[in-house]
């Protein structure tokens, strides 16, 4: 079967000029493309093909090199493909054709198997999942360690009887998914954590020589089964117990094979550049490409350390050292809750902490760790405050990915920072720490929070949709039945599975569930828990863990849009979602890739951010024209109120801010289409994935700049975004008209044996 694709406007993955042109497909594969000589028109122009990229006269940029004009020309009926029979003709008039999106961090490694469809990646571009992140996955698991592994994977990638957990080895894993057929493609990363427990169980100290040799021994027959490289989670167990010496021994493994360590290093907040300083350490004594995971600083206190982050970067690319990293496009994250405890409360596993919680004395020594913190543990409640950390859910009732969703409460205004620029704390009254804030929300349509910056400026929180209108709720609970798949909700809404109850509280599936008064903290902060329950914020965090035995999932509001925006601009950079599905999931696992061609490409849909100049809510403002201050002067901290949609800036971060693209710190679309494709497919070593070229795979993205939209935000997170037109995977269309077709054409991707003849050249 081929299929030709017309009347597109080809953005191929590499970050050169797009074109007009249309794109052939058969055999999976890409058979060809070529531009069109005008805009839209196959009017007989000679179309070229230049060092494998295709442009057209008049729409690229040859730059003189050598080209070789497209053999066979175009014929009357208009089409450019010089090809015999074509099953299908496919008008995308209108529309962008980009290659699929890759998903660098996912956490799909149980749902790849049990709910293979994976809609909310699929239906908003992503072609490509990659698994096995944070060092805590699947395999190798050891049948004897899998009870107490399940448990510890469920807050992250939920649990089921529906598998046989006795596949022990990473070749067996993979086995099975090939044999699931995701609708995905779908790549593994050798799990830290999980090579560890199989050596020395969750045992709290350093490995012996002997150990890490029996690690690399398993890391290597991985590396052999296809993974693409390690992962590490150096806040989570078994992880944490490792030292330098352990993971460059482990890395000198992945080098040998030419894989990647993605590593969510040991702080993102107080002590992040110690931390980055010991990653690149490793980069430099292994040689191996070190790629951080969902790079970021937490804490009001630390958004000044930016400058000082990429210039490490810059640093270590001039040493030599390869370093790539991924992000999500928000200023809030989603992990378990159970991080907040302190590491020696978590020593031994979840069963153990489950004991610690019931005892008064350690839950006073946990308390005061929290208060005061200890050196090189990142605290979160210090870093987010009790009024920015959310539950999202308990895993015993979330064993399959949540599609529906309750409504949050309104009073999620209260995830902000105080007027001082330090996290929101909750004191022994349940008083509010973030009353009497002065700052007006972020911009109409904003779903989620943006919150103020080094100099403490405060922005509410906007319930609002587009131009500001608010959306209606109606979602979860009795009065409100999901659908079934296949038959379309309106406005993204997705179909299949419902987790909702009553008034959209998440339910049990009659194992007995955590507490039942837990099902109502659901969508609530720690601080607005401990004001139902009558308690102190300490006390709500260890009775919410307690009740949920330790499995229970947060969102936790860390960061700025300044931050994101300095990031996303960095070449090191490509998009991930890192979205867990269990529960009431944070927006980023249904809207991420919709999020960041909506806020930061060129030629966007407009009605989330505006170029700079008059702000349509009317405050007059210049709505996130970085580098401005609205207040007119140079450091931009919080003396005054900010414009609608205005960050409020510190001191320093006028220096690596700024907008060299214009129009508001938004990047041209070629580069952001590159930084959800081909350099994702480079940073993971992907050989034939993430551009348009011919002999690569029918991975490919048909996408309306005019529509795109992130429907999916913290209050109803679990629905699909608009613009996603269409998506083919391995040359087979998973979505048309932005409806599941059913098909699910995904291949497990393995690590070459061999280096790869065809390496992506981009940069």
């Amino acid at each position: 079967m081929s299929i030709l694709i017309r009347n597109v406007y080809v953005v191929d993955g590499s970050g050169s000029p797009g074109f007009y042109g249309e794109v052939l497909v058969a055999g999976g594969k890409i058979a060809g493309v070529t531009g069109y000589g005008r805009a839209g028109q196959a009017d007989g122009a000679a179309a070229r093909i230049i060092g494998g990229a295709i442009s057209a006269e008049g729409h690229g940029d040859d730059g003189g090199r050598a080209c070789d004009e497209w053999a066979g020309g175009m014929d009357r009926a208009g089409s450019a493909m010089p090809y015999g029979d074509i099953t299908e003709v496919h008008d995308g008039e209108g529309l962008v054709c980009c290659p699929g999106f890759i998903d660098t961090h996912s956490h799909c490694d149980l749902f790849a198997l049990t709910e293979g469809d994976l809609l909310p990646k699929l239906m908003q571009g992503v072609t490509t999942d990659v698994l096995g992140q944070d060092g805590i996955s699947m395999a190798p698991l050891p049948r004897a360690l899998a009870p107490m592994w399940r448990e510890n994977l469920s807050v992250i990638d939920g649990d089921s009887d529906g598998i046989d957990w006795g596949y022990e080895t990473i070749e067996n894993y993979l086995g099975m998914l090939e044999n699931a057929k995701p609708a995905l493609n779908t790549a593994y990363l050798a799990p830290h954590g999980n090579l560890r427990m199989a050596v020395m169980g969750l045992e709290p100290r350093k490995a012996t020589a002997q150990e890490i040799e029996r690690m690399c021994a398993l890391l290597r027959e991985g590396m052999e089964a296809g993974c693409f490289g390690l992962s590490t989670g150096l806040i989570y167990l078994p992880c944490d117990y490792a030292d330098t010496a352990e993971l460059v021994a482990l890395c000198k493994v992945v080098a040998a094979y030419g894989g990647v360590f993605s590593i969510h290093q040991r702080s993102e907040g107080d002590d992040i550049l110690a931390s980055m300083d010991e990653v690149l350490a490793i980069g430099a004594q292994s040689g191996v490409h070190i790629h951080f995971a969902h790079f970021k600083v937490c804490g009001a206190k630390n958004q000044g350390l930016v400058p000082l982050m990429l210039r490490k970067l810059d640093r270590a690319r001039e040493n030599g050292i390869r370093v790539t990293f991924d992000q999500y496009p928000y200023p809030y994250g989603s992990t378990m809750l159970r991080v907040c405890l302190p590491p020696w409360m978590l020593e031994g596993g979840p069963r153990e902490a489950q004991k610690r919680l019931k005892d008064p004395g350690m839950r006073k020594r946990a308390k005061h760790d929290i208060e005061n913190g200890i050196p090189g543990w990142d605290n979160l409640v210090d870093c987010s405050g009790f009024g920015g950390i959310f539950l999202t859910g308990v895993a015993q009732a979330a064993s399959r990915p949540a599609t529906q969703a309750g409504t949050w409460d309104e009073s999620l205004e209260s995830a902000t920072w105080d007027e001082s620029g330090e996290s929101a704390t909750c004191d022994e009254s349940q008083e509010s720490a973030v009353s009497g804030v002065d700052g007006e929300g972020p911009e109409p349509g904003d779903q989620g929070h943006d919150h103020g910056g080094a100099g403490g400026q405060t922005q509410g929180h906007d319930h609002g949709g587009a131009d500001g209108q608010t959306q209606g709720h109606g979602q979860g609970g009795a009065d409100s039945q999901t659908q079934e798949h296949g038959q379309g909700g309106a406005g993204g809404q997705p179909q299949g599975h419902d987790h909702g109850g009553a008034d959209g509280q998440t339910q049990g599936h009659g194992q007995g569930g955590p507490a039942s008064w837990l099902a109502g903290c659901v969508g609530k902060s720690l601080e607005e828990i401990a004001a139902m329950r009558g308690t102190d914020c300490h006390t709500a965090l260890f009775d919410v863990l307690e009740a949920g035995e330790c499995a229970v999932g947060m969102v936790d509001f860390y960061g700025t849009e300044e931050m994101v925006r300095a990031l996303f601009g960095r070449e090191e950079m490509n998009v991930c979602t890192d979205g867990l599905l269990v529960g009431r999931p944070h927006p980023r696992a249904y809207g991420s890739f919709a999020r960041v061609f909506e806020r930061y490409a060129l030629g966007a849909n407009p009605h989330v951010l505006q170029p700079a100049g008059p702000d349509p809510a009317g405050e007059g403002s210049e709505r996130y024209a970085l580098g401005a201050n609205p207040q007119g002067g140079d450091e931009g901290h919080a003396s005054g109120k900010a414009g609608a949609g205005h960050m409020a800036r510190g001191s320093g971060v006028k220096d690596f801010l700024g907008d060299p693209h214009g129009g508001a710190g938004r990047l041209p679309l070629e580069a952001v289409v590159h930084k959800c494709t081909g350099k994702a497919a480079q940073s993971m070593g992907f050989a034939d994935r993430g551009l348009i070229r011919a002999g690569m795979a029918a991975d490919l993205v048909l996408l309306d700049l005019e529509t795109i939209h992130e429907n999916s935000s913290f209050e109803d997170p679990c629905r699909y975004p608009d613009g996603i037109r269409a998506v083919m995977v391995n040359g087979e269309w998973a979505v048309r008209g932005g409806t599941f077709t059913g098909a699910r054409a995904g291949q497990l991707l393995r690590r070459p044996a061999a280096p790869a003849a065809h390496r992506l050249a981009v940069g």
